[in-house]
């Protein structure tokens, strides 16, 4: 199974750094994600990540994106319904949210996010 390494993108459409490493079984969006179409670019993530589990067990997800569109964030709760999915399954999925201390704001939105998906996200706050 191939990686997926790609640097966030300030050009049209922003967005997001993407490291979806299958040997170190860690998946990584980190910077910002605001297009206007992000079906397009989150389905390939999500085929992936639904591949990934047909034939490994263990995953740790880092969410450490600092803004993102209204669109993303529905993205956003279906990757986590994928990983909750998976979960329930038997899978031993971790998802961390790195914020940084003073983001209430996001604290809020990433405590939405673990409601509207059921699945658990620790939230990591960092200076």
């Amino acid at each position: 199974m191939n990686n997926i390494i790609l640097k966030p993108s300030k050009d049209v459409p922003y967005f997001p750094g993407i490291n979806f490493d299958y040997d170190a079984e860690i998946c990584e969006l980190y910077a910002e994600s605001y297009m206007e179409e992000p079906y397009k670019f989150y389905k390939p993530l999500m085929d992936w990540i639904k591949e990934y589990f047909t034939t490994k067990k263990h995953l740790n997800f880092e969410f450490k994106l600092t803004y993102f569109n209204t669109s993303t964030s529905k993205m956003i709760v279906e990757i986590l319904e994928i990983l909750r999915k998976n979960k329930d399954l038997g899978n031993e999925i971790n998802v961390n949210w790195h914020i940084t201390s003073d983001d209430t704001d996001l604290e809020l939105e990433v405590k939405d996010f673990e409601n509207d998906s059921e699945m658990p996200i620790t939230i990591i706050k960092i200076d």
